[in-house]
């Protein structure tokens, strides 16, 4: 059979429907009044999907120090400030901090007596110094300062209700000190963003005591040296939250070469 060709496709214009009288009442309807944008009201204390609003708490471990080089603890007498590890994961926070416009922002600076703590702040917020106070610092064990590290001897949840000497805190008072003071300072800077160059033990603290728990309870946690957790409060109106976590234990801005540290 011979193949016939076949000339081009007569193609016929689309008609265009009229609109109803209901389209253009519609129309008329819409171009007659302004265009209404439904705005969604923000829930107190949450800024879109986990972003809280209220008193924002920085809460950074200060840098590697020089107590946990000479293995001793670095209390008020074997405290000797930042080794120069420290001092180098310091500084990576500081850049981190300052790029992402958060440092601008800070508000109130606080920091232990301690001077490793004190050297993180200074770091971290060169134009202002920090308002130091005892009640930030790791747990008071004055026997214990400047000697050499050892195993912690905690086991039940009645250990932590003893003190290890007669001079010494128990873990459940210095729990209780570390969330009371921070609950102060949230409380004192209303809105405001505030740094706290802090220790682990009172990181540990903020997240047992604010988490709803006691001394004892749950996890035991891994902070990193010049890692941030993030804390935001806002007194409570109609929810029972007053405290909402952003950010626990972040340490991205460390390299390999500066590593995390060890545990508490």
């Amino acid at each position: 059979m011979a193949l016939i060709a076949q000339g081009p496709e007569r193609r016929h214009p689309q008609r265009r429907s009229l609109p109803n009288r209901r389209e253009r009442d519609t129309d008329e309807r819409h171009a007659a009044s302004p265009r209404r944008v439904r705005r969604r009201r923000p829930r107190r204390g949450w800024i879109g999907h986990n972003r809280l609003v209220g008193t924002r708490l920085l809460l950074v471990r200060h840098g590697h120090s020089r107590a946990e080089e000479d293995g001793i603890v670095g209390g008020h007498a074997g405290c000797r400030g930042l080794s120069a590890r420290g001092r180098l994961q310091v500084q990576s926070l500081a850049r981190r901090l300052d790029s992402a416009g958060v440092t601008a922002l800070v508000g109130a600076v606080y920091a232990s007596v301690l001077p490793r703590a004190i050297e993180t702040a200074e770091i971290l917020t060169p134009t202002r110094g920090p308002v130091t106070d005892c009640a930030l610092c790791e747990i008071h064990e004055p026997t214990r300062d400047g000697q050499p590290r050892v195993p912690s001897n905690l086991r039940t949840v009645e250990d932590f209700s003893r003190s290890s000497s007669p001079r010494a805190e128990s873990y459940a008072a210095f729990f209780e000190r570390a969330a009371r003071r921070l609950s102060q300072i949230a409380e004192s800077h209303p809105d405001t963003t505030v740094l706290v160059a802090t220790h682990a033990g009172v990181i540990q603290a903020a997240m047992t005591i604010f988490g709803g728990l006691s001394a004892g309870q749950g996890f035991q946690l891994a902070i990193d040296h010049a890692s941030i957790t993030e804390l935001v409060h806002d007194p409570p109106t109609t929810s029972p939250f007053s405290w909402g976590l952003v950010r626990f234990n972040d340490a991205t801005h460390l390299d390999a070469s500066l590593g995390p540290g060890p545990v508490l």
